[in-house]
């Protein structure tokens, strides 16, 4: 297993703004710091794991043939239409090609 971190800048924020007039009184309301980070984990050694892709069928144990590969289905209605639509029986029907 391999662990991955990435830290970027550092933001900070002020309101109200600094006035431009150095003289000014500058009363804060608040402030905030923000640290960007991004983590990421890996898990090494695991065969399938690698992202390199078999293309295995997990339920058969065979491989699909290039030509099987199968398509994403597009449906005109997206948003609330497509979930309804999903929801009263729209997917999950295979297409007759055998794959």
């Amino acid at each position: 297993m391999a662990t991955l971190s990435a830290f970027g800048p550092q933001e900070d924020f002020a309101f109200p703004p600094r006035p431009a007039d150095p003289k000014a009184p500058w009363k804060l309301e608040w402030t905030a710091r923000i640290r960007h980070r991004s983590t990421t984990t890996l898990l090494l050694g695991m065969p399938g794991m690698d992202g390199m892709g078999d293309s295995e069928d997990p339920r058969s144990g065979r491989r699909a043939s290039p030509d099987c590969q199968q398509k994403p289905k597009r449906r005109g209605l997206g948003g609330l239409g497509g979930l309804m639509g999903g929801m009263l029986g729209g997917g999950g029907s295979s297409d007759g090609n055998g794959c």
